[in-house]
């Protein structure tokens, strides 16, 4: 997953078209583009977080967001 933080610069034509040609080849990779605005960062900080963290869990594998094994008994495999 790539996240990119996006300044007011990032709404001009030009660098508009740069970003959207930079995300088709890292979908073409197999990679998730998750484009977050500045001015969200400043005004609502925790809801990025938490929309961050969402995005995360749904990229990962069911088997990843399992809780992990405990190291009870871990010292008896040889």
């Amino acid at each position: 997953m790539i996240i990119e933080l996006d300044g007011s610069g990032h709404y001009f034509k030009e660098q508009a078209r740069k970003d959207l040609a930079r995300t088709e080849a890292l979908k073409m990779m197999n990679l998730q583009v998750l484009r977050i605005c500045n001015l969200d960062i400043d005004r609502n900080f925790r809801g990025v977080c938490e929309h961050i963290d969402l995005n995360v869990k749904k990229s990962l594998p069911q088997s990843a967001s399992l809780t992990a094994p405990s190291s009870e008994g871990a010292g008896d495999m040889v």
